[in-house]
């Protein structure tokens, strides 16, 4: 059955407009669209040209994604503190320090984040690297940078997070689910990707996507890991894991958190033979 021409019509018009918008941003970087160049002029071994890139991304994902230049001994584990209070957020960052955890994540949709960001940059400056978490939008790159941040947290790949992030040079771990999702952020400029939420994805589906994806790339299990399933996780190809509620919840003591820092760094040491 042929297609009404309303519809027809709003089809090309889609087409049009992406064609169009191609056509800017390629004149704007001086080359040639690759669909106005003929099939035979094309380079014969493209796939193998774009795959290329890949091998240069190791420069910048080392060690989980992260720098261990400034953190010594430092384990790829990271606190995800959402719900936290600028009045607490010392004290519960020296629990996780004092737990082996120096990864800090503060979730800007808590209360006051980029406040509770600027104390922990502050008093723990040279033991933890602070960051945000639930990072969702490109104008909380400046803010989160001005509070003393190093890196980002997002529980999505949005390419444009991506982009600002790298161009003000912050680490970046974009959320992905899929293949499509990851080969995505790794193009754009990820420093390492969170794969979320972990506890969906399995142990099983973690290795399915370590097995397509570049070898040198690092992945983060964020989302229900918990001490006893993180061996799991490792055993997968996961280089790093994102702590939530089963390290902190909101009114937890300074004393509970640095236990269970402590519980969960054994299980790291454990899982990768520290």
């Amino acid at each position: 059955m042929a297609l009404p021409k309303c519809a027809i019509s709003g089809h090309l018009g889609r087409r049009s407009a992406i064609r169009d918008h191609k056509l800017i941003v390629d004149a704007a970087l001086n080359q040639q669209p690759d669909y106005l160049t003929p099939i035979n002029a094309l380079p014969a071994h493209s796939a193998t040209k774009r795959d290329s890139r890949y091998h240069n991304i190791g420069a910048h994902l080392k060690d989980g994604g992260m720098s261990k230049t400034t953190i010594k001994s430092r384990r790829n584990l990271m606190a995800i503190l959402r719900g936290v209070k600028p009045d607490e957020v010392i004290e519960i960052g020296e629990a996780l320090v004092a737990g082996g955890i120096s990864l800090i994540a503060v979730t800007l949709d808590s209360a006051d984040a980029f406040e509770s960001v600027s104390h922990l940059s502050k008093a723990l400056a040279g033991r933890a690297e602070i960051g945000g978490g639930t990072v969702t939008g490109i104008d909380q790159i400046a803010d989160l940078i001005d509070a003393g941040g190093a890196f980002a947290v997002a529980p999505n790949a949005d390419t444009y997070v991506i982009e600002v992030a790298r161009s003000r040079h912050l680490k970046i771990f974009p959320g992905v689910f899929t293949s499509t999702e990851a080969f995505a952020a790794i193009e754009t400029g990820a420093d390492a990707l969170n794969l979320y939420p972990a506890f969906l994805l399995g142990a099983a589906g973690i290795m399915a996507l370590k097995a397509v994806l570049p070898s040198q790339v690092p992945l983060w299990a964020i989302g229900g890991v918990t001490a006893a399933n993180l061996p799991a996780y490792a055993a997968a190809g996961c280089d790093g894991f994102g702590l939530g509620s089963g390290l902190y919840e909101p009114g937890m003591s300074a004393t509970d958190v640095q236990a269970n820092a402590e519980t969960f760094s054994e299980a790291f040491d454990a899982a990768f033979g520290n």
